[in-house]
């Protein structure tokens, strides 16, 4: 719900905007991430190598 208001907003201001997800449960199997946060940075890291490589 978030993401689409952001990119409704994007759109409407004339911005490009981008949304990136870690996963960290599996609710319909019941499984979870030991450690969401390590998760999350490591997305975070890998994005910011992939957006500044591409510059």
């Amino acid at each position: 719900m978030e993401t689409s208001a952001i990119y409704g907003l994007g759109k409407l201001l004339g911005h490009h905007c981008l949304a990136i997800n870690a996963i960290v449960a599996n609710r319909v199997k019941k499984e979870f991430s030991k450690d969401g946060q390590a998760a999350v940075e490591n997305l975070i890291r890998k994005f910011v190598t992939i957006f500044a490589d591409s510059i």
